[in-house]
C-alpha cells in the first residue's frame, strides 16, 4: 500500500514535466518560470509542511494523516488542470506540496517499525521504487492522456488514483506498533520535543554529511527529471508525445532496477563493513558527471540513450543507504520528525534550488548563444520569421544542454560528503 501511494505521489509530480512543453506554449512561460513551477512552488510547502505534520505523526495515527494528505494533493493535482495563468498553476503546485509533505516522513517511520535495522536499506529502497514506477506510469500515461484530452485533462486523470487510494488506506490499513522491530527491547515513551530531535541530529556528523550529500546530488537528479522531456524535444526533435513515452519507459525501468538493487547492494556490503553506506553512493557519484556529459553532448538519440542508461540506474543508489543511516541514528518516536528534517533539506536544495538554477542558466546560456535579445525575440522559442525561429530553436537547445551539463557537476559535491560519511559512520554507530 505504501509503495502504491508513493507511486501515485510521483505520478502527480511527473505529470507536470510530461506536459511542460504544452504548458510553456499556452501560458508563454520561459525556462526560469518552468523551473519555479516544477521546483520551488512544490518544494516550498512540501519541505516546510513536512515538519509540523511529522510532529503530529509522532503522537497520532500516521495512517490517518497519510490518507488525508493523499486526498489533498490529489485534489490539488486535478485543480492544476484549471490554471490559466502562471500564478494559478503556481498556487495549485503549492497545494500539491502541502499534501505530499506528509507522505514520506510517515511512510518511512512506519517501514522502520516493520523491519529491523539490517534490512531497512532494502525495505526503504523497495518503497522508493515508487519513484520510477511513478515516472513510468506518469510519463507514458501522462503522454497518452495529454495526446487524447490535452494537458488540462491529463492533470484530472492523474488525480483519480490518489483519491481512490486515500479512501482505501483510511478504511483498511491499521496503524503498526511503534518500535516493533528494534534490536533491543523498546519502551514506547512520549515523543521527544522538536528541539530534542534537532539537537540529536545536529550533534551527528553522520546525519549532516548524509543530508548534504543527498541534497547536493538531488540538484542534478531533480533537474534532469524536470527538463529531460524538454531536452528530447529541443535537442533531438522529438514530439512531446513520443518524448513523454520514451522518458517514462526508460527512466521508469532504469530507476526501478536502480532502486531494487541499490538498497540490496548497500545492505549486502554494509553487513560486512558499515562504511559501505557511504562508499557506495560516493563512488557512484564520482562516475556520474563524465557519463552525463558524454550522454548530453551526443547528437545521436541512440548514442545518448545508450550512454544515459547507466547513470539512470545508479544515480539512486544513495537513497536506501541515506534513509537507513538516518533512521538508524534515532529512536522510533523521533523518526517521522527526523525524516521530515532530512526531506526538508533535500527538497529545498534539489527541487527548490536545482530546477530554478537550471532554468535560469538555460535562459542565460540561450541568450548568450543567440547573441542577445533571446528573451525578446524568442518567447517560448518562437520568432517572427523562419530564420529567427531557427536561431531561437538552436539557442534554446544549446542553453538547456549546457545548463544540464553544469548541473551534473553537483554530483562531485555529493561524493565528498558521502566519502566523509564513510570515514566517520563506524565510530558513530558503535556508540
Amino acid at each position: 500500500m505504501l509503495l502504491a501511494i508513493y507511486t501515485v505521489s510521483f505520478i502527480d509530480r511527473n505529470i507536470l514535466y510530461v506536459v511542460a512543453p504544452s504548458i510553456q506554449a499556452e501560458l508563454k512561460l520561459n525556462d526560469a518560470e518552468l523551473g519555479l513551477l516544477s521546483g520551488l512552488a512544490f518544494a516550498l510547502f512540501y519541505a516546510t509542511m513536512a515538519l509540523p505534520i511529522a510532529r503530529v505523526a509522532e503522537r497520532r495515527s500516521r495512517i490517518t494523516l497519510m490518507a488525508g494528505a493523499l486526498f489533498l494533493w490529489s485534489a490539488m493535482t486535478a485543480i492544476s488542470g484549471a490554471a490559466s495563468k502562471f500564478w494559478h498553476l503556481f498556487a495549485a503546485r503549492l497545494g500539491v506540496g502541502v499534501g505530499e509533505g506528509a507522505c514520506t516522513p510517515c511512510a518511512q517511520s512506519i517501514i522502520c517499525d516493520l523491519y529491523p535495522p539490517e534490512k531497512r536499506a532494502t525495505a526503504l529502497s523497495t518503497y522508493a521504487i515508487g519513484v520510477p514506477l511513478g515516472i513510468l506510469i506518469g510519463g507514458m500515461g501522462g503522454a497518452l492522456a495529454a495526446e487524447m484530452v490535452g494537458w488540462r485533462g491529463a492533470f484530472v486523470i492523474a488525480a483519480v488514483p490518489g483519491l481512490l487510494l486515500a479512501l482505501i488506506l483510511y478504511l483498511t490499513v491499521p496503524e503498526p506498533v511503534r518500535g516493533g522491530c528494534e534490536p533491543v527491547a523498546y519502551v514506547d515513551n512520549a515523543a521527544p520535543s522538536f528541539l530534542d530531535v534537532v539537537r540529536t541530529l545536529w550533534r551527528s556528523p553522520s546525519f549532516r554529511h548524509t543530508a548534504m550529500g543527498y541534497a547536493a546530488a538531488g540538484i542534478p537528479g531533480t533537474s534532469l527529471q524536470i527538463f529531460f522531456i524538454i531536452f528530447l524535444v529541443r535537442v533531438h526533435g522529438m514530439e512531446q508525445f513520443h518524448a513523454g513515452m520514451a522518458y517514462g519507459l526508460v527512466a521508469g525501468i532504469t530507476g526501478a532496477i536502480g532502486m531494487f538493487f541499490g538498497g540490496r547492494i548497500v545492505d549486502f556490503f554494509g553487513k560486512r563493513d558499515i562504511r559501505a553506506y557511504g562508499y557506495v553512493p560516493a563512488i557512484t557519484f564520482l562516475c556520474l558527471p563524465p557519463l552525463l556529459i558524454a550522454a548530453l553532448t551526443r547528437d545521436s538519440l541512440f548514442a545518448m540513450t545508450a550512454i544515459i542508461v547507466i547513470p539512470a540506474i545508479v544515480y539512486v543508489f544513495n537513497i536506501g543507504a541515506s534513509y537507513a543511516v538516518t533512521n538508524n541514528l534515532v529512536e522510533p518516536r523521533m523518526r517521522a520528525t527526523t525524516n521530515a528534517i532530512l526531506l526538508m533539506i533535500i527538497t529545498l536544495f534539489s527541487a527548490g534550488l536545482g530546477p530554478a538554477l537550471v532554468g535560469w542558466a538555460s535562459d542565460a546560456l540561450a541568450d548568450w548563444h543567440f547573441g542577445g535579445g533571446y528573451g525578446t525575440l524568442c518567447s517560448g522559442g518562437a520568432g517572427a520569421t523562419d530564420a529567427v525561429r531557427t536561431r531561437c530553436a538552436g539557442a534554446a537547445a544549446a542553453g538547456l544542454r549546457y545548463a544540464l551539463i553544469l548541473a551534473s557537476l553537483f554530483y562531485l559535491w555529493g561524493a565528498v560528503h558521502y566519502f566523509r560519511l564513510a570515514a566517520i559512520i563506524r565510530g558513530e554507530m558503535s556508540r
